[in-house]
């Protein structure tokens, strides 16, 4: 809960590796971390914005800013945020290396 915290902004790697978040609830002033589309509800009141499942952005409709490279698979990596995985046996700079 950072309803209380005087937050004016949240960087965008704020929540990165929180892929377990399931809940949080910001001040009514700010937008839940990775977006609306990143959660399956976003509720309002008073005082607060209640952001309420995480959703995996590697199962969306919606296209991701950086596709994975050939070799690699999308993982979440945080609200909004992924990270893409070697398959194996490549590894390295965009999973160019065998």
């Amino acid at each position: 809960d950072l309803t209380e915290n005087p937050l004016t902004t949240l960087p965008s790697g704020s929540f990165l590796g929180f892929i377990h978040l399931q809940s949080l609830a910001v001040p009514l002033m700010l937008e839940c971390p990775g977006g609306s589309d990143a959660w399956q509800d976003v509720t309002v009141d008073r005082s607060s914005r209640l952001c309420q499942g995480q959703r995996n952005p590697c199962n969306s409709s919606v296209e991701l800013a950086w596709p994975c490279p050939e070799n690699s698979v999308c993982a979440p990596d945080g609200p909004g945020l992924v990270q893409c995985l070697c398959d194996s046996p490549f590894h390295g700079y965009k999973c160019l290396r065998e």
